[in-house]
């Protein structure tokens, strides 16, 4: 008869195992769920479905399909062109600018989508290609798009978050907060980074316009429809209105509706997202329901208590324990999806993180930053090859640019949100206060 120490230490290096190899996430946690049930037998096998079934339930969970069908339904439409004429027109035309309107603008679109594969996708099509008339070669343009795109998955409201919220049982709407500050602050990097780089670009004589303030007001009425997105999503949610899930879908409809309505080039590509986003909602699904099998089988066999030991055993200090945590979840990053990642963290390493008096949304802050590099950290970095795929260039050509955009860029904000707390944290705080107040 094989111990339960055993069998939980097999099931975890199969886990791991497993997903550095590239396994399927839902396969991974459902062998191991499966295997840890039937060597331990600790539980009635029979109770494996209705358990995960249950959890899948949770109308909290219905949020992630429909930001992720909301993305689709952007990358079809063509409210992006709309969004995009009006950021060209508040911030003109000079040096470098050309690569700084495409950070704000990935930024912006992340307030909308939440998604870094979304941004990638629909920005990337229509940037990549104008790159050379700005005087931009395509490599860098890619590499931008690449790495301005993960901003998305830190401005609220975000998929990668209502993921690691759901997983580690927090609140979607704070944990949305937790990670708005580190990507403004990434924003801000992420234009001294581009104008450092693009110093020298000389940009092309644009055509004489007839006035800043009449363009800027053409182009908000030509894109009304999208700038209203942040605002009934944003504001819906803060302002007491919506649910995370209700905005989405709110959203969603608004999104369809102005494509069949006053759009006509949407509806040929309306079926494709609607196909593109229920493969991606399906894999999602199958991975939720194993691991939720397999988080009520560590619940039952007192796993959590053997993870604190062992953390506890190897160190007590919590700087340490972040910087053991950062570099494991960077290495991981190398070779499984940031939702992979947020899954692991959510299951495993929130309660071991409470034992050192880590706040569990000022975690949720530190996952959400490190877990946006491994979609650019090779070999796996599954962002980073789509956006190269779109700007029709070799990989390696953006590796340099990419590797300059994390080391001045992402890891500082890293550094920054892992050791000042207040940065993830004052904003949550705030809101926390103001609702309390009402």
């Amino acid at each position: 008869m094989v111990s339960t120490e055993l069998a939980l230490g097999l099931t975890l290096a199969f886990v791991m195992l497993g997903i550095m190899m590239g396994l399927p996430i839902y396969a991974v946690f459902g062998l191991g769920g499966l295997s840890l049930l039937f060597i331990t037998r600790a539980v009635d096998p029979s109770f494996a479905i209705p358990t995960g079934l249950m959890f899948m339930r949770s109308y909290t969970l219905l949020a992630l399909p429909v930001y992720i069908l909301l993305g689709k339904m952007m990358e079809a439409g063509v409210l992006t062109d709309r969004l995009l004429d009006f950021l060209r027109a508040v911030l003109g035309k000079s040096k470098a600018v050309f690569g700084g309107q495409t950070v704000v603008f990935c930024t912006l679109f992340g307030a909308i989508s939440g998604s870094a594969s979304a941004t990638c996708g629909a920005l990337g099509s229509i940037l990549i290609p104008r790159a050379e008339e700005n005087g931009y070669s395509r490599e860098y343009m890619t590499s931008l798009i690449v790495c301005s795109s993960l901003i998305a998955m830190l401005i609220p409201p975000s998929i990668l978050m209502i993921i690691f919220a759901f997983t580690a049982e927090l609140s979607i709407v704070i944990c949305f907060l937790t990670t708005a500050v580190p990507g403004l602050i990434l924003t801000a990097l992420y234009l001294a980074v581009n104008f450092f780089m693009t110093r020298k670009i000389v940009v092309p004589p644009s055509p004489p316009s007839a006035g800043k303030g009449k363009e800027i007001i053409r182009a908000a009425r030509r894109g009304w429809q999208v700038l209203m997105l942040p605002v009934i999503i944003l504001g819906g949610i803060y302002g007491g209105i919506f649910t995370p899930t209700e905005a989405a879908a709110v959203a969603v409809v608004w999104v369809i509706l102005d494509g069949f309505v006053f759009h006509r080039e949407f509806i040929p590509h309306f079926k494709g997202g609607l196909v593109s986003a229920g493969k991606i909602i399906g894999a999602i699904a199958a991975s939720f329901f194993f691991a939720f099998i397999l988080v009520k089988l560590l619940i039952w066999l007192n796993f959590h208590d053997f993870l604190v030991s062992f953390a506890t055993g190897v160190t007590q200090d919590p700087i340490v324990f972040l910087i053991v945590i950062n570099v494991l979840i960077i290495v991981l990053g190398m070779f499984v999806s940031d939702i992979a990642i947020c899954l692991i963290a959510g299951i495993l390493l929130v309660p071991i993180a409470a034992e050192f008096g880590i706040d569990p949304y000022h975690f949720a802050a530190i996952v959400g930053v490190n877990a946006g590099m491994a979609n650019m950290t090779p070999p796996v970095a599954p962002v980073l090859y789509f956006g190269a795929r779109i700007g029709e260039v070799p990989p390696e050509k953006t590796f340099k640019t990419v590797a300059l955009f994390i080391l001045f860029g992402h890891f500082p904000v890293l550094m920054l949100v892992t050791y000042i707390p207040q940065l993830s944290l004052w904003l949550p705080n705030l809101w926390m206060a103001a609702t309390r107040g009402g």
